[in-house]
């Protein structure tokens, strides 16, 4: 069975209000941040019912910043046994020490350590792995 890629189209209005503000961004050098980056923030924030919201270009970035305000410099960070690198790597920029669930329990394997059908720390297993020098766990 073929499946045919997609077919993407706009409309001569999209493309006319893409190619706007686009131009504008250009014109502007605001290619990353100024007034669109403002109002995605300030609509976001809204649409969550915070007071405020930062656009950052990733989620390790997103990681980093919440590491940071939290204070994990020189603590252990536990991190989900199954991840993208970019999780230990948010915790490394952010100058935490990152620990995996199975390095704590001393099992053999990540699968011992966490369940295989969520890929995440086990309940009977959070004793084990926190230590007063923890300063938290992320998920998956």
């Amino acid at each position: 069975m073929r499946v045919p890629p997609a077919s993407i189209s706009f409309s001569n209005e999209d493309i006319s209000n893409i190619t706007e503000e686009i131009s504008e961004c250009l014109r502007t050098g605001a290619l990353t941040l100024g007034q669109n980056g403002r109002q995605f923030e300030e609509e976001f924030a809204a649409l969550c019912r915070v007071p405020y919201a930062v656009a950052v270009n990733s989620g390790t970035s997103a990681l980093e910043i919440i590491l940071r305000a939290i204070g994990v410099q020189n603590r252990e960070v536990i991190v989900p046994t199954n991840t993208f690198f970019a999780t230990a790597a948010a915790v490394i920029h952010a100058g935490g020490l990152g620990r995996l669930p199975a390095d704590v329990c001393g099992s053999p394997t990540v699968s011992q350590a966490a369940s295989p059908s969520i890929w995440v720390a086990c309940g009977n297993v959070l004793t084990q792995i926190l230590r007063p020098s923890s300063s938290c766990i992320l998920g998956a």
